[in-house]
């Protein structure tokens, strides 16, 4: 099943998922979204065949 997700959702998501109080974690948390780019990123090349 295909389910889009606009940017806006994205965002408030990842706020709510990631928020912290004091927002003394966004370094973690930068290097948590690279990480998961990349993962994304490795799927996308599996899946084209590359």
């Amino acid at each position: 099943m295909k389910k889009e997700i606009t940017i806006k959702q994205m965002q408030e998501y990842l706020n709510q998922r990631y928020s912290t109080p004091d927002r003394r974690n966004n370094l973690r948390l930068a290097m948590k979204l690279v990480e998961e780019v990349g993962e994304v990123a490795e799927a996308v090349n599996i899946a084209q065949g590359w």
